[in-house]
Order: C-alpha cells, then sequence, then structure tokens
C-alpha cells in the first residue's frame, strides 16, 4: 500500500513515492504487478525473477475498489512464480473474512504466507502470519538461533487472544454462509435501486464486503477505479446523505 502505481502504457506500471522522504531505493526494489493484467503479470515476474523475494498478492485488494481477480490473472501469477520458486505471499488482513477460509482459498490460491487481521480479533487490534512448513520454519529456535526473529511488544497480547479465540469458535462455516447470504442480498438491493433510477453507479465486492462506484461500468483494476474530482464529490454527497438518513 506504500508504493502506488501510475502507468506511462497500458502495461507498464511505474513505482512512485507516496511521502515525502520515503528513499527512492523503496521503489527500485519493487516490480509493480497491474491488477487483472494476466500477461503482464507473467512477463514481468519473469523478467525479474532472478531478484524477486515473493509476489505480495492481495486478493481482492480494497484500495482497488474491492474488485474480483480473474482467474487467469491469478493462474498467471501462481504458474509463473512456481515456475522461477519465487514465495507467494497473501494478504488478507481485510478479505479473510471473504470465506471460512479465507479469500485465497475461494480464488483457487495456495500461499506459502498469509497475513491475516481484523476479524481474527473479535474487534480488539490484531495480527498474524502463517504458512507453510517449509517458510515457517525460518522462525523456529528449537535448534538454536532462529534464521529470522520475530517478536514485539504486543505480541500475544492476551486480551486479543481470547477474543479472537472467541470470535473465531463463534465463525463457523454456516455463520460464514449467514454473513454471505447478507452480503449478495445488499448488493443484489442496491444493484436494483441503482437500475430502477438509472443513476451511473456499480457495485463490486463480495462475501460481506462491498463497494460503492459512481461509474457507468465495474472498474477492472487500481487505474479504472480510481475517482476523477466529480465522482469523489458524488461519494462525499452520498456519504452526508447516509449520514443524514441514519445509515
Amino acid at each position: 500500500g506504500g508504493i502506488p502505481s501510475t502507468w506511462g502504457s497500458p502495461d507498464a506500471p511505474v513505482a512512485v513515492p507516496s511521502y515525502v522522504g520515503m528513499p527512492a531505493s523503496v521503489a527500485d526494489e519493487v516490480v509493480m504487478l497491474r491488477f487483472n493484467d494476466a500477461d503482464g503479470a507473467r512477463r514481468r515476474i519473469a523478467d525479474a525473477a532472478d531478484r524477486l523475494a515473493c509476489v505480495l498478492l492481495d486478493p481482492m485488494p480494497s484500495g482497488c475498489g474491492l474488485i474480483p481477480p480473474n482467474p487467469d490473472f491469478v493462474a498467471a501469477v501462481i504458474e509463473t512464480a512456481r515456475q522461477h520458486d519465487i514465495l507467494i505471499v497473501c494478504d488478507e488482513v481485510l478479505n479473510l473474512r471473504q470465506s471460512y477460509r479465507g479469500a485465497s482459498a475461494r480464488y483457487g490460491i495456495e500461499p506459502d504466507l498469509i497475513a491475516a487481521g481484523k476479524i481474527i480479533g473479535g474487534g480488539f487490534p490484531i495480527g498474524a502470519i502463517g504458512g507453510s512448513r517449509r517458510v515457517m520454519g525460518v522462525f523456529d529456535g528449537s535448534a538454536g538461533h532462529a534464521k529470522v526473529a520475530q517478536g514485539g511488544t504486543f505480541s500475544a497480547n492476551p486480551v486479543s487472544m481470547v477474543a479472537g479465540r472467541v470470535c473465531l469458535e463463534a465463525m463457523t462455516e454456516a455463520a460464514f454462509d449467514g454473513l454471505e447470504a447478507m452480503g449478495e442480498r445488499l448488493r443484489s438491493a442496491l444493484t436494483a435501486a441503482i437500475a430502477h433510477h438509472q443513476a451511473h453507479y456499480v457495485i463490486s465486492g463480495a462475501a460481506s464486503l462491498f463497494r460503492i462506484h459512481p461509474k457507468q461500468k465495474l472498474p477492472h483494476d487500481y487505474r479504472e477505479a480510481y475517482p476523477s474530482p466529480d465522482e469523489t464529490a458524488a461519494m462525499k454527497a452520498m456519504s452526508r446523505f447516509f449520514r443524514n438518513n441514519g445509515i
């Protein structure tokens, strides 16, 4: 999220600094992939394979407007990364709530590492990582010094741990199915209202997540989802309308 992308051509994303003082080396060490561009993903991962440690993928990035990943894009990222022995890391801090087994499983991804948060804390601040035994083994210090040290002031915070355990015990597969049904009901109702009023809006999202876009067609990637000044004004007006009407 710290390095937004711009495009000089349809398939050539360029990393640009997102804040004053960010070292130029940060952008130099990152290869940007355009979301849902399968051919571009194959080419750019392969071109930089000798210097890539991992591909970091958010299955349905909120910053992109909760746009669903195209199956061919997912396949391109997975196949190319596996071909070059590059790790796949999925950011599911938000999207873990998409199913009982998370968003990766929903879209056919088997990540080497997964980052989780939000829903697993029962409302308390929390973060967690998990992954394959091969990768997580770098934290194992049982035979001496671990290859990678990890720890933190709030690691295993007892309040968050208890709240998270209770939350996850309550979130059964049936509970997730009910949550998805409510999300689908809301998205369908919003879409129907938009059609009835012939308004220039579209709805994206999955499971319990949704996003209203002030556009005529569903965006395909970050560039298409980025709002114009008029669209930003329209969304601010909608937010005020909702707030004034108790929504």
